[in-house]
């Protein structure tokens, strides 16, 4: 339910024993940009645990994560996910990133460095403005968005020292376990 701007559980008991709830709460955030009530948030973060626990046995698929990543505004279902402690639990590999420094910018991890670019295209995506046209109608032809998002997240994983390799191979862990069609993981 959406209420003064905000999204409201019409039955928040259900998160705690039905694991699809957070990710249908993602997708509905994602596609309209609408931020969860403290409520919510509240409700996400007393359900982590146990959504966690069932995400570590049967992790939601590339289509579930697909629908978040490739609506119009999959940041602020990421932030979302994220403030509740949910998105190291989706993916892994988002605990390294989200406390590695990015950088020589003190104050900024690679997490928070990511979310900002999915921001900045988000924006891009959206834009009017005749200046960013072009960067708007390129920004629009790509054809998957979720793997270019997807990509963005797993910018700042893989193990320390191994640059570039490391992220390459986080990335097609990740791939791996979310089932991800061969030909999209390509292009991560």
């Amino acid at each position: 339910t959406v209420s003064r701007d905000r999204v409201f559980l019409r039955n928040p008991a259900r998160l705690a024993g039905d694991f699809e709830v957070a990710p249908q709460l993602a997708e509905f955030v994602a596609r309209h940009g609408i931020a969860p009530a403290a409520e919510t948030e509240r409700r996400l973060e007393a359900a982590a645990g146990a959504v966690t626990a069932h995400w570590r046995q049967a992790p939601p698929g590339w289509p579930a994560l697909r629908s978040v990543l490739s609506s119009p505004h999959p940041a602020a279902a990421l932030r979302a996910l994220d403030a509740a402690g949910l998105l190291a639990a989706l993916l892994p590999e988002w605990e390294e990133a989200a406390n590695a420094v990015a950088g020589s910018e003190p104050g900024f991890t690679a997490g928070e460095r990511a979310l900002q670019a999915i921001e900045r295209l988000e924006t891009l995506r959206s834009s009017p403005g005749a200046s960013s046209r072009a960067f708007r109608e390129m920004a629009l032809e790509i054809d998957e968005p979720a793997v270019l998002v997807l990509a963005l997240l797993l910018r700042g994983t893989g193990a320390q020292g191994e640059g570039a390799q490391g992220a390459v191979k986080s990335a097609g862990g990740a791939a791996a376990r979310m089932q991800m069609p061969k030909e999209r993981a390509a292009d991560l």
